[in-house]
């Protein structure tokens, strides 16, 4: 069992308060690393990828944009 350290309200907060900085900077860095990660380039994709779903094939597309076709066999290119 882990034996915890037992202290004065004065050093829990002064423990809690630079663990509050840590977990600040911590966030500013995952912000800043998202932001990074949004700014990437885009690359175009010429495979074409299909998920099995509960309603058959479908399309990572359709699935975010669902005014598009639903299934794969719809959205497959011609020719």
């Amino acid at each position: 069992m882990t034996k915890h350290k037992t202290g004065t309200r004065e050093e829990w907060l002064g423990a809690r308060l630079a663990l509050l900085e840590a977990e600040k900077r911590l966030m500013r860095q995952s912000d800043e690393l998202a932001r990074q990660r949004r700014e990437l380039p885009w690359v175009r994709i010429d495979k074409e990828y299909l998920l099995e779903t509960e309603e058959g094939s479908a399309s990572p597309f359709a699935a975010c944009n669902p005014g598009a076709p639903a299934t794969g066999r719809s959205i497959r290119k011609r020719g």
